[in-house]
């Protein structure tokens, strides 16, 4: 019985002559190995480690059977076609070579698990690339590349990237298809920006973006509910981004090398609750401006819109007069639902505008927060019993909630209050998670009548010496120290004293 299959003995026997030895039978293909490792008479595994070899022979054809190949630290500057026929190769080692393209038909190799091939000069991939299907993990970092293949997300089972050191100015969109990726190296590379696709990485773990450009992060990022490490050092952020607020899961956070605020810089001193806290207050919302359409101009609703979006902690404001496209009903049904907040325009138009009254309603049965803003018509009452009975809600009451009065007389100066107004309000209720909203406020409520109430002469002059214990269970409650049932027991504690 032959040791190999004829075509194979010949390839083995013509590539040791070519580098001048006989390769040792090993049992283990690592990636570091010189050896042949064979099984029933077929080359499988196959080591050409550091043996400055130049060129590949067309025959590796006729390794059929090969899993693993590794030609790391050599002189490659070419692989030939024929290594694109290997169908049963699902290890590929190829570090520290000099390749500046690979076969056109790469993609062709439909069992490849493995492929490193870092410390070359590539500059771009085939296109083919996206149709490694089987493919796990790509080592390509430190090579020239600038851009990646548009279909890139079509490698269904990567999880592990490494594309550190390289020029990439841009990702494809297709990057948020890679369902399955874990590990995503992005380091010294030349990122502004990162797309919208990114948060639909919902198996991510480890990401990162060192020495990049960034400055901001996208949207979708809140999605990344996986990640437990992301690295950002040494981009151009100026505070720590708001967006990263929702990651529950994140363990590490690294922010150094930033042209950091003095805030952003304390708070990365205190624990990941502390972090991620800051970062929910910090973080941008959506905003819906509800108003009547006859009192767009008086009270400068597109102004007010711009001079919102333009607002740090403001990522989009919708407003029927810039964003309606088609029909009225639809735009609102879409609209309100995907808003962290609604501010009213209240007046005598819009207390009667059957639209305005559909907006507050789908608000209240999307438990989206409402800010009303005072017209300049009528008073507070008046916003009291809003009549939403068309919409199988009764009449609803604003005019007790919080807001503010519309001035017409120095409109730079009520946007500036609004917007204050607005980042207070955020900070003191989450305006992101429905259910922590609704207990926030009912806190903010409790701790509103307790302080009108201690304000009285009666209450003085019954509990005066207690204050200072009501204060303090207060400033409990309001830091989350203490339960809501924890403050009554605690109160009545102490009123019968």
């Amino acid at each position: 019985m032959r040791y190999l299959e004829k075509d194979q003995q010949e390839f083995l026997e013509g590539l040791e002559k070519q580098i001048g030895r006989k390769f040792p039978r090993i049992k283990k293909i690592h990636d570091t190995a010189f050896g042949v490792k064979i099984e029933d008479n077929n080359i499988v595994g196959l080591g050409l480690y550091n043996y400055n070899l130049k060129v590949l022979p067309d025959t590796i054809r006729n390794l059929t059977s090969l899993r693993t190949i590794v030609l790391s630290n050599n002189e490659l500057t070419l692989l030939p076609d024929t290594i694109c026929t290997l169908k049963s190769l699902k290890k590929i080692f190829l570090h520290k070579n000099l390749l500046k393209k690979l076969p056109i038909s790469f993609g062709d190799l439909s069992s490849l698990q493995i492929l490193q091939i870092s410390n070359n000069l590539l500059n771009k991939l085939p296109e083919s690339f996206s149709d490694l299907k089987s493919l796990k993990k790509l080592d390509i970092f430190k090579n020239n590349l600038e851009r990646l293949p548009e279909k890139i997300g079509q490698l269904e089972s990567l999880e592990e990237l490494n594309l550190f050191q390289n020029n990439l100015s841009i990702l494809p969109e297709s990057i948020g298809s890679l369902k399955h990726l874990k590990e995503l190296n992005l380091d010294l590379n030349e990122l502004e920006i990162l797309p919208e696709s990114i948060g639909n990485l919902e198996s991510l773990h480890v990401l990162k973006l060192q020495r990049n450009k960034l400055f901001t992060l996208p949207e979708s990022f809140k999605h990344l509910i996986s990640l437990n490490t992301l690295d950002l050092r040494k981009n151009n952020f100026k505070s720590i981004p708001g967006i990263i607020w929702p990651l529950k899961n994140l363990k590490e956070i690294y922010l150094n090398g930033n042209p950091l605020d003095n805030d952003s810089i304390d708070i990365l001193e205190r624990d990941q609750s502390a972090i991620l806290e800051y970062c929910r207050k910090k973080a941008n919302i959506t905003v819906f401006i509800s108003h009547a359409w006859d009192d767009q101009e008086l009270y400068r609703i597109i102004d007010l819109s711009v001079y919102l979006e333009n607002r740090e902690e403001i990522y989009e404001v919708f407003v029927c007069e810039e964003d309606l496209i088609g029909d009225i009903q639809e735009f609102m049904d879409e609209k309100v639902p995907r808003s962290q907040l609604l501010i009213f325009i209240g007046t005598n138009n819009s207390i009667k505008s059957s639209a305005c009254q559909h907006e507050i309603a789908l608000a209240i049965s999307n438990d989206i927060e409402i800010i009303p803003i005072k017209g300049l018509d009528l008073t507070w009452t008046d916003l009291n019993q809003i009549d939403l009975t068309d919409e199988n809600l009764g009449y609803f009451d604003l005019g007790n909630k919080k807001g503010i009065e519309f001035s017409s007389n120095n409109f730079e100066s009520f946007c500036e209050n609004l917007y204050e107004y607005i980042k207070k309000y955020k900070r003191e209720i989450n305006l992101y998670e429905k259910d922590i909203a609704k207990i926030d406020k009912l806190k903010l409520d409790m701790i509103d009548i307790f302080t009108k109430f201690t304000d009285t002469d009666d209450f003085t002059k019954t509990i005066k010496n207690n204050l200072v214990d009501i204060n303090l269970i207060l400033e409990k409650l309001k830091k989350d120290k203490i339960s809501i049932p924890d403050f009554f027991l605690n109160y009545f504690n102490i009123v019968k004293k």
